[in-house]
């Protein structure tokens, strides 16, 4: 079988089709996985500031006054904790906190990102997440065809695991015969298709075979969150969650929530039509030096 890493639809993310009128929805482009980030730009720096501030206003509302020793009080009229009481807990002027909330062209020092993340008691992977989005972590370079061809040997030399390889926002690189057992054949799909969240969110086969399909769709939705740090801007991610949005309530709910989530192993029970029910460890490793900005997905039995 040959490759077809490097036949992806090349159209940028505003030729990405709406919904059709009879309620189906359209597959959306795939960008050449050669294009290059956007960087820090003018534009895509408002973008991540705006990221930013999102995130950080949906954490602060999320967070229990309660469980930093705070009063509600009878007076306290938004949920969560106030601007200023992040700013005093974190050590830093409420005025600045303010500004980054605000979107405002600041740069906070590491000092007061690991404050703020305190006191929000973000997890591991969001503490990198808020990093990349204040300090404009530069991004990694995608991968590139020979970087693919690589990949998809590698996924054949897995068998008889399941095993992908990804780009980071999920369009797939290459796969096994496993994998075709436990997903379906990629190479049957159309290209435009051939994205792990889009088959997540369109495919009848998703939700038949991953038997917590909430679950495992909430977290993929918050791993795309924590890839797309960086990247906000970039024409192939504008474009997948553009068309995801339309394409289902859920993503564009879950989405709205910014919840992140870094990868690492999950637990994952799949619905097997032969084998019936099977629980596996669904193990995510990323390389972004030796082979691009790519990711392997890979199913052992858990």
């Amino acid at each position: 079988m040959t490759s077809p890493v490097s036949s992806h639809v090349r159209l940028h993310a505003e030729e990405a089709p709406a919904p059709d009128d009879a309620g189906g929805v359209q597959p959306f482009p795939i960008p050449s996985q050669n294009h290059r980030p956007v960087g820090c730009a003018p534009e895509s720096d408002k973008i991540r500031r705006r990221e930013l501030a999102d995130f950080l206003r949906k954490r602060r509302e999320s967070t229990d006054p309660a469980e930093l020793g705070l009063h509600r009080g009878a007076r306290r009229r938004t949920p969560g904790l106030r601007r200023e009481e992040i700013a005093v807990l974190a050590g830093m002027s409420p005025t600045w906190y303010t500004y980054l909330e605000q979107a405002r062209s600041v740069s906070p020092s590491a000092k007061n990102l690991d404050g703020i993340a305190d006191v929000l008691r973000l997890s591991d992977g969001e503490r990198v997440y808020l990093s990349r989005l204040a300090q404009r972590d530069p991004m990694h370079r995608p991968a590139t065809e020979q970087d693919s061809a690589r990949l998809w040997e590698l996924t054949k030399a897995l068998n008889p695991l399941p095993a992908l390889a990804t780009s980071r926002f999920g369009d797939v690189l290459g796969w096994n015969d496993a994998a075709v057992d436990q997903y379906g054949d990629f190479g049957r799909m159309p290209d435009a298709e051939r994205n792990l969240l889009w088959w997540m969110f369109t495919a009848d086969a998703a939700r038949e075979r991953i038997v917590d399909w909430e679950a495992e769709a909430r977290a993929q939705v918050a791993r795309l969150r924590w890839a797309a740090a960086g990247w906000y801007g970039h024409p192939r991610l504008d474009a997948l969650v553009g068309a995801l949005a339309a394409a289902s309530d859920s993503f564009r709910a879950w989405w709205d929530k910014h919840a992140v989530y870094a990868p690492g192993d999950r637990i994952v029970t799949i619905r097997h039509a032969r084998s019936g029910e099977q629980m596996t460890t669904r193990v995510l490793d990323a390389w972004q030096d030796d082979l691009g900005d790519a990711r392997l997905v890979l199913h052992v039995p858990g």
